[in-house]
């Protein structure tokens, strides 16, 4: 049975909206030319970052995007798309090729984005595009969360066409979030809660019956915000935002 990706863009505090990326065809100093679409194509998850050559936070997460894009090379494509921030002007080879050796950008396309395509509100910048359907489904600052994500779409969490399609998860009250969906969950059935930097905030190995759905017991106090909820099914996954209110 075919299977259908159900992971679902998440309302982060900025109130990010998502949408579809528009192709863009660069060439790095090297000669190399890659497009967005294609890249997409391959079914890698796309992260591009926004770098500024001066910017001192770009510099101080370099490296570690450098091996992020290295460890997960087989599911995730890295590019760097540089601008000067402060100094104004546009940026030549010579100052990215010279960025790319002192951070060891061997895994990231980079190239000089002469347009500022790229830049919104200062730099870094991040964007997360799923090869699903070409939507950006991260974009701000945060490196923890642009690797949660794109960690979660690059894992490919998937479930049957006919089970799990239906599911719905919303806060109850101060303790309870309930799960509704028409299938008979199993026993084998666990749940995990997990904050947007990855951290796992609680799990549930046993789902509570009720005639409204299944009623997980928050046994935490938990910040406002928003969280994911993961629900493994005898092997069949899905994963949902949940907005806490306390």
């Amino acid at each position: 049975m075919k299977k259908l990706v159900l992971l679902f863009t998440l309302a982060f505090a900025f109130s990010l909206q998502a949408q579809k990326i528009p192709n863009a065809t660069f060439t790095d100093c090297n000669g190399n030319t890659q497009d967005i679409y294609s890249v997409l194509a391959t079914g890698k998850v796309l992260v591009l970052a926004s770098k500024g050559l001066d910017c001192g936070i770009c510099k101080s997460h370099a490296a570690n995007f450098q091996n992020f894009i290295s460890q997960n090379s087989s599911t995730i494509a890295g590019w760097g798309a540089m601008i000067w921030l402060y100094q104004g002007g546009t940026p030549n080879c010579s100052d990215v090729n010279n960025w790319v050796s002192t951070y060891s950008w061997t895994d990231v396309f980079t190239f000089v984005d002469a347009n500022k395509e790229y830049l919104q509100g200062g730099t870094p910048r991040y964007y997360v595009i799923n090869p699903a359907d070409s939507m950006i489904v991260y974009s701000g600052g945060n490196f923890s969360q642009m690797q949660q994500m794109a960690l979660m779409y690059a894992s490919g969490l998937s479930v049957e066409e006919d089970v799990l399609n239906d599911v719905k998860i919303y806060q109850k009250n101060e303790q309870t979030l309930m799960l509704q969906t028409a299938v008979t969950l199993s026993g084998n059935t666990q749940a995990a809660l997990y904050n947007l930097v990855g951290q796992v905030e609680q799990v549930w190995t046993e789902l509570n019956p009720t005639s409204n759905g299944y009623e997980l017991q928050v046994s935490r106090d938990l910040n406002a915000g928003v969280y994911l909820l993961h629900v493994n099914n005898n092997g069949t996954e899905v994963t949902q935002k949940v907005i806490w209110k306390p």
